[in-house]
């Protein structure tokens, strides 16, 4: 919290029965400007936001994502699946990969590929490293810092935007597979 005066209540079964007043003040032994710790703060909560935000929308993308595995096994198995439906699932696949990709789904190890510029790309790497970034110091943000903080919300905003297209797309592809009586293989019993 920013320094100033608070206002602690205990509340219980929804009465207040106690109170107390107390102060924050800033670490004596940082010397930054008011406004440059409020922005510093802002920041920071903006950030904090962002990663809820990606957070929720990673789980609905990782969710399409299991689903359409699922589904691409399902036609894998099934010999007599009409070729047109695997061909709509398959040309979904290829337009889920890009939004996927910005949810880390997929994403290749760069350990392995030596390829880090996976990092750049991926959201969750870039709201991270910019928080990081912006917790870590004692400062005002940075110029880069600020300037960041817009684009990687506006990406966020339209990978979401991409992967709510994608999901109500997909209970159309969905019931064409249940209507061609193709369905994810039965969970084999344990040995």
């Amino acid at each position: 919290v920013m320094p100033g005066q608070y206002q602690a209540t205990l509340r219980i079964d929804g009465k207040d029965v106690a109170s107390n007043t107390f102060s924050v003040v800033g670490d004596p032994d940082i010397t930054i400007a008011e406004a440059d710790r409020r922005a510093a703060f802002d920041a920071a909560m903006d950030l904090h936001k962002l990663q809820k935000k990606f957070s929720d929308a990673s789980e609905s993308v990782t969710a399409l994502n299991e689903r359409l595995r699922a589904m691409q096994g399902s036609l894998k198995d099934n010999k007599d699946a009409p070729e047109a439906l695997k061909k709509k699932i398959e040309e979904f696949a290829k337009k889920f990969q890009p939004v996927g990709a910005q949810f880390g789904i997929a994403m290749a190890d760069p350990f392995v590929t030596g390829d880090f510029s996976v990092f750049t790309r991926a959201l969750r790497f870039r709201i991270s490293g910019l928080k990081g970034g912006i917790m870590s110091s004692t400062s005002r943000p940075t110029e880069t810092q600020m300037r960041q903080l817009p684009e990687v919300k506006a990406a966020l905003d339209k990978a979401i935007q991409e992967a709510n297209a994608l999901i109500s797309e997909f209970p159309a592809l969905q019931k064409e597979m249940a209507d061609a009586g193709i369905y994810p293989a039965a969970v084999k019993p344990i040995k």
